[in-house]
């Protein structure tokens, strides 16, 4: 885990890669934080998404891409 290898600071904000992207979204302006990490059902590190994804998203807009799992 993110915390066994000492990276990161505390607490981690995860979604889980089957979450739809827009939740994504959704937590990081809630919890006003630029990224997420992107975790399996296990917990486990998967990948992450970011402001920067967002960016890419708004030169590219596809509402339906908004509903698809986020890993």
């Amino acid at each position: 885990t993110v915390t066994d290898l000492h990276l990161g600071t505390s607490p981690i904000v995860s979604v889980l890669e089957s979450a739809p992207a827009i939740e994504a979204f959704r937590i990081m302006d809630a919890r006003r934080i630029t990224g997420l990490a992107i975790v399996d059902q296990t917990g486990r590190l998967v990948g992450n998404i970011s402001a920067r994804d967002l960016k890419i998203f708004i030169k590219h807009i596809d509402f339906d891409k908004l509903l698809e799992p986020v890993g």
